[in-house]
């Protein structure tokens, strides 16, 4: 395959459009019904000129894409099955399927662009994401569209059938540095295991409506058979933080809890000193990579089931309502998440049964450490109570993901940090207060806020609090 415009890129041009099942998605009581998806394309996305076949217009092109990828990646064994990383080349790399001239009213083909092919396998491979999994989830079904989120970024977003990806458009700027930190990310993502950073698992170019849309594919980070009666978007501010009654009302008439932000949460997260000390050093790790790379104005997404959640670990991966694992991982054990489990193996070797099982055991133990944020239906035990003076503290079980991790301190950002300083502070009162509060922040002060607000989301027992069982 010749190679067509900058370096890194080749195209392979498609003749006809490919096609997909235009059955409609199953949705189930945690989800929309059938007819809400459209209206909220309709809403999110209007200046696209969606249609009700956007979702097999969706799926078809990111088909075309998984194909291609694997027909020509799996003729390099090295770089096809494995999780590691590849060289520099092989992120900057991108696939054209159409002329970079092509305008997307004129284009057979509903994809323009597969950006960096094989380092997607890999990282997807990272995750125990198959190949056949992850077209079921994202191409059997059409694609449904979804309100979520449809706030100040003016992003579409889109959820597989069976709810296991969110697919999210992206401007140019993002796309370009999500591309440009790819390499790093999936380092860091292999070596922190239980990393609290979206999965990204591939990136394209694609028809929406009438236009080429750069999308970003993801898992959910509320993929889980539980209900998730409470969800937040946290930053750690305090200025403009607040979800409106209107917001409030828009949600439940849809059949879902609005996202609430940081002045509406009054409780804390209660769980034992080992965990809290654990799960803030990898937040505070996910800040750092994010810092070095110039990123801040990110958010902690926490869900919360109120409850214990019913049945243990092993009674959650029965799939029988399409939730059959979490976060997005394909195996049989839904402790997947971050990590990615899909079973841990026997041990080899001749060693007697004493020997295999303790090995056996070993791995266990070391695999449920790497997902310890994501073995639990998707999320992890612990408490809930008020932050101060908790009395009677409520089992729960809590979703956590650092989202929107792809905004640049940039010169825009610099801009907004110095109208709202110089101009709007002085005229409002506790004006130390609300410079430091501002979301609009280098990475450096932005890390530091964040990792305050982390600290003081979660709390551990005293001797006269409950313990985890």
């Amino acid at each position: 395959m010749g190679n067509k415009g900058t370096k890194g890129s080749s195209s392979r041009p498609v003749s006809s459009r490919a096609s997909s099942t235009a059955s409609s998605g199953d949705f189930s009581t945690r989800r929309r019904s059938n007819s809400a998806p459209n209206k909220s394309l309709q809403r999110v996305g209007s200046d696209l000129n969606l249609d009700a076949n956007v979702g097999s217009q969706l799926s078809a092109a990111i088909r075309i894409a998984l194909h291609h990828a694997h027909e020509t990646h799996d003729l390099a064994p090295q770089h096809a099955t494995t999780k590691e990383v590849l060289n520099e080349e092989a992120y900057s790399h991108k696939e054209l399927f159409v002329d970079k001239n092509m305008t997307a009213t004129k284009s057979e083909s509903p994809l323009a662009t597969d950006y960096a092919p094989a380092p997607f396998i890999n990282i997807r491979a990272q995750f125990d994401i198959t190949r056949e999994s992850f077209e079921r989830s994202l191409c059997d079904q059409p694609l449904q569209g979804s309100g979520a989120g449809a706030g100040a970024s003016g992003s579409v977003f889109f959820i597989s059938a069976d709810n296991r990806y969110v697919i999210k458009s992206l401007p140019k700027s993002e796309t370009d540095k999500l591309r440009e930190i790819l390499r790093p990310y999936h380092q860091h993502m292999s070596k922190h295991k239980d990393s609290l950073l979206p999965k990204f698992l591939g990136l394209y170019k694609l028809i929406i409506g009438k236009r080429w849309v750069r999308v970003v594919v993801m898992n959910n980070a509320f993929f889980t058979p539980l209900e998730v009666h409470q969800k937040y978007d946290l930053k750690g501010s305090s200025v403009n933080r607040s979800t409106s009654d209107k917001s409030k009302a828009a949600a439940a008439a849809e059949g879902d809890v609005a996202v609430m932000k940081d002045s509406d949460l009054s409780s804390a997260i209660f769980m034992t000193d080992v965990q809290q000390e654990s799960l803030l050093g990898q937040a505070h790790r996910d800040g750092q990579f994010l810092c070095s790379h110039g990123i801040m104005d990110y958010s902690l997404l926490l869900g919360i089931h109120s409850g214990a959640g019913g049945t243990d670990r092993a009674d959650s991966t029965d799939g029988t309502d399409g939730t059959d694992g979490t976060d997005g991982t394909d195996g049989a054990d839904s402790a997947g998440g971050a990590g990615g489990a899909g079973g841990a193996g026997g041990a080899g070797g001749a060693g007697g049964a004493e020997e295999k099982g303790s090995s056996r055991e070993e791995e266990e133990e070391e695999e449920e450490e790497e997902d310890q944020w994501h073995a639990y239906h998707g999320g992890f035990k612990a408490y809930t109570g008020l932050r101060e003076g908790a009395e009677n503290l409520e089992p729960a079980v809590i979703y956590m993901c650092i989202i929107d991790v792809l905004q640049q301190w940039n010169a825009g950002k610099k801009m907004e940090n110095i109208f709202k300083t110089k101009i709007l502070i002085p005229a409002k009162k506790g004006k130390a207060a609300f410079n430091a509060d501002i979301s609009a922040q280098n990475p450096f002060k932005y890390l530091d806020r964040f990792t305050v607000m982390a600290r003081g989301l979660l709390e551990t027992f005293n001797k006269d609090h409950p313990r985890v069982s």
